[in-house]
């Protein structure tokens, strides 16, 4: 059995599975790129050094981690096609996507009521010289859409690229908090996190793996931070004048002070705005 006909499969009969599945490949993908990131560290400075052998190591090393990624991404390509054809094939059932030439004669469906089988396709009017073909319509009870469910909404994990990407909310532990900007995510994780544990979030001005190695991201001085810090609980301060992907380590890092799990913490992009609106998500205060 193929990857496609295995992902089908898993994606009709397990569906809650398959995400669990492609959840993992990607995040995977993530860890396999940031060690990418850490041994080209190594090319840099085996660079400077003029260092060839152990240069051409740790490139061969890079080269050989890019192979593997592709791999991943051919699956992930193999998921999202799996997904798209299930879609299009219940689309069809549901009498989105027939042609005018695939009517089903009465005979037939008389035949399948008798054997007990649903109808394949919705009821549709008879051909006859006072209904042109041209004039058919097809004859279907209105689709009433589903209520939303969180777990049918997608989401992206802390080992995902965020450039050119806009939030609009994350989940922690079983919260889902509205944000417009990755600067109100910070925000927001550190004002639960400082709620949740405030001894352990007091502790981390003093922690230098929690910080840069030439500036705080966490202080209890203003004179450490720049103009766009934020005060968290009235007692400390998180610096915001970083990015997207520097934002997301920092949270990374901070889930896993308190030892939470990373990969339960979700980020929902803008596209999905509405979606989480559905959900009745309380929204952040501009930060």
């Amino acid at each position: 059995m193929g990857c496609d006909m295995l992902f089908k499969q898993v994606i009709t009969d397990v569906p809650e599975k398959a995400l669990h599945i492609v959840e993992h490949i990607k995040l995977l993908k993530g860890s396999l790129g940031e060690a990418q990131e850490a041994f080209w560290a190594y090319v840099d400075r085996y660079r400077k050094e003029k260092d060839f052998q152990k240069l051409r190591y740790y490139i061969g090393i890079n080269e050989e981690i890019e192979e593997y990624i592709k791999v991943i991404d051919g699956l992930l390509k193999i998921y999202n096609n799996s997904i798209s054809n299930q879609e299009e094939d219940a689309d069809v059932l549901n009498g989105e996507g027939i042609q005018r030439s695939e009517y089903v004669s009465d005979a037939n469906n008389k035949a399948n009521t008798e054997n007990g089988l649903s109808k394949p396709y919705p009821v549709i009017q008879k051909i006859s010289p006072n209904n042109p073909l041209k004039d058919l319509s097809l004859i279907s009870p209105k689709r009433i859409p589903d209520p939303v469910k969180e777990e049918e909404i997608e989401s992206h994990s802390l080992y995902e690229n965020y450039l050119h990407k806009k939030p609009c909310a994350f989940k922690i532990e079983e919260n889902i908090i509205r944000v417009d900007t990755w600067q109100q995510m910070l925000v927001k994780t550190c004002e639960y996190l400082f709620e949740k544990d405030e001894k352990l979030f007091l502790t981390l001005e003093h922690k230098p793996h929690m910080n840069g190695a030439t500036k705080k991201y966490f202080s209890s001085n203003p004179d450490d931070m720049t103009k766009r810090a934020k005060l968290i609980g009235g007692k400390m301060y998180v610096e915001l004048n970083q990015g997207a992907n520097l934002i997301r380590n920092l949270v990374k890092k901070l889930l896993k002070e308190y030892g939470m799990s990373v990969v339960d913490y979700r980020v929902y992009y803008s596209d999905v705005s509405p979606l989480i609106d559905a959900l009745k998500v309380g929204s952040a205060q501009e930060s």
